[in-house]
């Protein structure tokens, strides 16, 4: 019998009566717990934008509404309230035209007892045209497709895969305010399920996507 390649999977800790936790254990616990989430959120589903984020304008500001989205490594994008990115903000870029996406990071917090990690997610603002940007293939990601599921899922923000969430137009050559651009068709990457079968409790009806059964050439049917 044949062994896994150990660099490739996340170990679990085998805890013990009587056992002193160290931190190391804690440690190595709390990973084989994230590696395991992130590694579901890319194994059944494709990274994107799974509810709200979207672009709302706001006399001449612009607004993110509340929402959640999973990167190309599976990393939670969490937006709990409302963010503001005010115009001078946008000014700064001295474009006409301004991508923005969602971006993982994490900062430490102090507390009574003992410090924290904060999962965030980031505003980035990229001058450019919607011609510039690719939503599917995001600027500064190290790979041009999401890694797979059964590699270990990178913890660390500088490794970035941006989530475009919209563009964003001056109102006017040398104005000091903002649009969303709603002209074009909504291109936002939106996060999917992965399966050829999607079944209803009672097992009447079912839908295929893809072929299951060797000798199969239908791509999609609806079976009641």
């Amino acid at each position: 019998m044949s062994r896994v390649d150990s660099s490739t999977v996340l170990a679990r800790i085998r805890y013990s009566e009587g056992q002193a936790v160290s931190l190391s254990s804690l440690q190595a616990e709390q990973q084989y717990l994230i590696g395991a989430r992130r590694r579901h959120n890319l194994a059944q589903h494709d990274w994107g934008i799974v509810r709200g984020l979207a672009l709302r304008d706001n006399f001449g500001s612009i607004l993110v509404d509340p929402g959640v989205a999973i990167d190309g490594f599976g990393r939670e994008l969490i937006v709990p309230a409302e963010v503001l990115i005010a115009p001078g903000y946008l000014v700064q870029l001295d474009a006409d035209s301004i991508a923005a996406f969602l971006v993982y990071s994490l900062a430490d917090q102090p507390a009574c007892n003992g410090p924290r990690t904060a999962e965030q997610a980031l505003v980035r603002l990229m001058s450019g045209t919607a011609a510039d940007f690719d939503p599917r293939q995001p600027p500064c990601a190290p790979v041009n497709r999401a890694p797979s599921p059964v590699a270990v899922p990178p913890d660390d923000p500088a490794v970035e895969w941006p989530v475009f969430l919209g563009m964003i137009l001056r109102d006017a050559p040398g104005a000091t305010t903002f649009h969303v651009d709603t002209e074009p068709p909504d291109v936002r990457p939106y996060a999917g399920l992965r399966g050829e079968n999607i079944a209803s409790p009672s097992g009447f009806t079912e839908v295929q996507v893809g072929a299951e059964k060797a000798g199969d050439n239908r791509a999609f049917a609806v079976s009641t």
